[in-house]
């Protein structure tokens, strides 16, 4: 098996000063802007995908060398052709820039709110040495080293993240769920639970989804569904998917994480989340 590849970060924050960018949250997921090749293109952070991944079509166009691999499943059990995509220079304006070898593929014509085509995807390989810092309300993502922020004070919830899974309950149920901030459901629910956990609830038509494949798929489940970690509970649609292989009882996706502040920090790996306000306040 080959070593791991060693990605050196550099930080742009200057004089300890942390920088803060706008992100879109409208589709349900975190859309920014990034240089990639140093063209300003559409991105989104997804916790739920191992790799960093550029577009297949977009990389040609700038000239980098392309390795084509092996089709591997990346999405419920469909299998791509994925490509590795050496010395690709990214940056985030105003926080972080890094080289790297990564993922490429034909994403989507998945259009961003910025009208357009999504065509990078920071993942895990890179997200684990951040704290990411997403404020919904003010529209506001900010990226730091691992361990320089944290949640502090009775007004912040620590949740544990281990292995890129949190705990909660789904409908009451405890669940062990991926965190996966590139889902814009509010969870994903693995076809053999979703009946024991919504006994009896008719399965309704959800919006219609674009796989890594670039296929359209129908969705189905259910549209007021609770999920519950900690002190946070959100209701949102609750998507049924055919995939059950793997350690989570379902995934998490960002829905969750628009009712309040929070901090992913991968390389503690431990989530900060702002406690909700009392009714009352």
């Amino acid at each position: 098996m080959a070593e791991t590849e060693t990605i050196t970060v550099k930080m742009l924050h200057v004089n300890g000063k942390l920088n803060v960018n706008t992100v879109d949250i409208a589709r349900g997921v975190p859309f920014l802007r990034v240089l990639v090749n140093g063209i300003s293109v559409c991105g989104t952070i997804d916790t739920g995908s191992d790799r960093t991944v550029v577009d297949l079509e977009f990389a040609r166009t700038q000239g980098f060398d392309v390795i084509e691999t092996k089709g591997i499943g990346l999405t419920n059990s469909n299998a791509i052709q994925i490509s590795s995509v050496p010395n690709v220079p990214v940056e985030v304006p105003g926080q972080f820039s890094f080289v790297a070898e990564v993922v490429g593929i034909d994403l989507p014509e998945y259009e961003c709110p910025d009208a357009g085509d999504l065509k990078f995807i920071l993942g895990m390989d890179i997200l684990q040495g951040f704290a990411i810092v997403i404020d919904p309300k003010r529209q506001m993502i900010a990226f730091a080293k691992s361990g320089n922020i944290k949640g502090r004070g009775d007004q912040w919830m620590r949740i544990d993240w281990t292995d890129g899974l949190v705990t909660g309950r789904i409908n009451g149920h405890p669940a062990r769920l991926r965190v996966d901030t590139g889902s814009a459901f509010l969870a994903l629910v693995p076809e053999n639970r979703f009946h024991d956990w919504f006994p009896g609830r008719a399965l309704e038509e959800l919006p219609p989804s674009t796989d890594a494949a670039g296929r359209q798929e129908k969705n189905v489940g259910i549209r007021l569904g609770v999920v519950e970690v900690g002190e946070v509970v959100a209701t949102h649609e609750i998507a049924r998917v055919s995939a059950t292989e793997g350690p989570a009882d379902g995934n998490l996706g960002f829905p969750f994480f628009m009712t309040t502040t929070t901090i992913f920090d991968g390389g503690q790996s431990v989530i900060f989340m702002k406690k909700p306000k009392p009714a009352d306040d």
